[in-house]
């Protein structure tokens, strides 16, 4: 089920989801990382805190799963954990462009 579950956030690529008649906005800007232009979304703190629950259970942790949502308290510490994830990514990539590896 977790699987199945997984698969369908990550290949979900739909911005919107239709709800009777009306459509409601499923994902939107949460931050930008510097000058990069690149656009951190709502989906992606919600994939990346979701994939963390997972792993930490498959290390012994007791906590279930539940997808975080943007009015959750937490929704702006995962958001800056996210962004200092991207940060050292690309600042890390940058080295190794600069030094040739």
């Amino acid at each position: 089920m977790k699987k199945w579950l997984l698969l369908f956030i990550l290949t979900s690529t739909t911005a919107y989801a239709a709800v009777g008649a009306q459509d409601r906005v499923v994902s939107k800007i949460v931050g930008e990382l510097g000058t990069t232009k690149y656009f951190l979304t709502s989906r992606e703190v919600q994939i990346n805190n979701f994939l963390g629950q997972l792993l930490s259970q498959m290390y012994g942790s007791k906590k279930t799963s539940k997808v975080i949502g943007i009015q959750d308290k937490d929704f702006p510490n995962q958001t800056s954990e996210v962004l200092l994830e991207w940060a050292i990514y690309k600042d890390a990539f940058l080295l190794g462009y600069f030094a040739g590896i």
